[in-house]
């Protein structure tokens, strides 16, 4: 009976303290620019986490899928804000300790982030434009609330419309080929025309009778015994004298 009785007060104990400790709760979150959101858009998100259900060992994870992310966290209390340290950062987070409420509990205190980013190119509505997670002391995250979402206006852009490759279409010259006959092809008689040489002709022209040349002594027997008889002569008057 007391082993039922002690498990009866632990239950009623973890029941307690998980009521106690539901879990972060967001109480306002502003966009600017508003509605659907286009491709390298700046932007800039605005939350408000109240110190109910945050211990002082309890830390807050904001990650988001904006480009070039800039984390601006403060703790407003009193009218006052306060800029905050985060524990960790990395490219697309941060990590907010729960300490940063060290005000009295009397005293409402909130934490106010500031997310700036770019819209990324390609970006779909599955992506997160700031997401926030709680985690205990032991690192294991709350189970409930498990988180705070909020996602990505804005509809996924459209496929790009199939460009049409127009192939060119070659130029083709038509080439006829055939078979060669050894033997050329018989060409008839009349009409075969020889072929005209490029050497210069020699045409036959008649003279007129009055520019026709006399004809010439025959050098015979003749000429020779004259050609005696004068050398006699000559030879006998050269011995007159």
């Amino acid at each position: 009976m007391r082993t039922f009785l002690w498990a009866g007060i632990a239950i009623v104990f973890l029941c307690i303290q998980g009521a106690a400790c539901a879990g972060f709760s967001v109480s306002y979150t502003f966009v600017n620019p508003q509605g659907n959101l286009t491709d390298g858009t700046p932007v800039t998100v605005t939350c408000g986490i109240p110190r109910t259900g945050v211990l002082p060992y309890d830390q807050l994870v904001f990650s988001t899928d904006l480009n070039d992310p800039v984390w601006e966290p403060v703790v407003v209390a009193r009218g006052q804000e306060t800029p905050v340290h985060p524990a960790a950062t990395t490219a697309d987070s941060v990590t907010i300790n729960g300490a940063v409420f060290s005000s009295p509990a009397p005293v409402q205190a909130e934490l106010r982030m500031k997310l700036r980013g770019t819209v990324p190119y390609n970006h779909t509505t599955g992506q997160r434009l700031l997401a926030i997670r709680q985690i205990d002391a032991d690192g294991f995250p709350y189970a409930y609330p498990s988180g705070f979402l909020l996602p990505m206006p804005g509809a996924p852009p459209k496929d790009l419309q199939e460009t049409t490759l127009v192939t060119a279409t070659p130029l083709i010259i038509p080439v006829y080929t055939g078979t060669l006959s050894e033997t050329p092809a018989a060409v008839p008689a009349d009409t075969f025309s020889p072929p005209v040489s490029s050497a210069k002709r020699i045409v036959a022209r008649t003279l007129p009778p009055e520019s026709t040349p006399a004809a010439a002594v025959p050098g015979g027997p003749l000429m020779v015994c004259a050609a005696i008889a004068g050398a006699l002569l000559y030879f006998q008057r050269e011995g007159r004298l």
